[in-house]
């Protein structure tokens, strides 16, 4: 049966390694956006100023700070994979992801989710997946990149406008 002109469907069978690499997939989105590195280069720059002044035991907590900042989400990345396998990304499983005109279907072993295309605050692949920023409620949606085909991906771009002002590089 030929889907209808607009439709497209995906099919992503889960193996051991999966729920790892959305994960990780995670992590980096969050570690690449601009709410977490402008706080951590924040931190370093008034690290450096302090450093060298009476200061100085400022600039050492910045320092520890900083280090947590950037050694948490890895720690926390095995319970992130194990929470995934919870959640649809169990071996063995199947993710099915239906695109029509104004929205998106992710269908796993434990439920449903629908999203409008109007929902997509933000598109990004990184490491063999897609990390789709969704509001309300500002969450992050993972998929192996295999369920976001090119024939959908401008479906996807952000219709709204970003929060925040996006960095643009030269």
């Amino acid at each position: 049966m030929t889907p209808p002109a607009g439709r497209v469907h995906r099919e992503f069978a889960v193996t051991r390694e999966t729920a790892r690499q959305m994960a990780r997939v995670a992590v980096r989105y969050r570690m690449t956006s601009a709410s977490f590195l402008v706080p951590l280069a924040t931190l370093a720059l008034g690290g450096l100023l302090c450093a060298g002044t009476v200061l100085w035991p400022l600039a050492g907590m910045a320092a520890v700070v900083i280090v947590t900042m950037l050694g948490a989400p890895f720690v926390r990345m095995g319970r992130l994979a194990t929470t995934l396998q919870a959640h649809g990304f169990a071996p063995g499983t199947t993710i099915a992801v239906d695109y029509d005109e104004t929205a998106f279907t992710v269908t796993t072993s434990v439920g449903t989710s629908l999203h409008e295309y109007a929902q997509v605050r933000r598109l990004r692949y990184l490491l063999g997946g897609a990390g789709i920023r969704i509001v309300p409620g500002s969450y992050l949606l993972v998929l192996p990149a295999a369920l976001v085909p090119a024939e959908v991906r401008e479906r996807l771009r952000p219709s709204a406008p970003p929060v925040g002002p996006e960095p643009t590089l030269p």
